[in-house]
């Protein structure tokens, strides 16, 4: 699939959204960096039968794409007691 700029600058804003979730350091790192967030997204965009809204259902889809197909998974930071 081919992004063109105006996709481009609807989708930025969720890639973002993404890393500030699923990125160093992120709620819910999984140490994703902006190119596998991209690729997940892309991928995603090519297989979504609901419209795109950019939102925490489209951002759970794409988390689960990273796991799937990046093998990703959130890293769990040791407890101390």
């Amino acid at each position: 699939m081919k992004i063109d700029f105006k996709q481009k600058a609807i989708i930025a804003p969720f890639i973002d959204y993404l890393h500030d979730y699923y990125g160093p350091g992120g709620v819910f790192d999984m140490g994703a960096t902006y190119r596998q967030l991209f690729d997940a997204t892309v991928y995603y965009l090519q297989d979504n039968e609901h419209p795109f809204e950019g939102d925490s259902f489209d951002r759970e889809h794409v988390r689960m794409i990273l796991e799937n197909r990046f093998g990703l998974s959130e890293y769990k930071a040791e407890k101390s007691a």
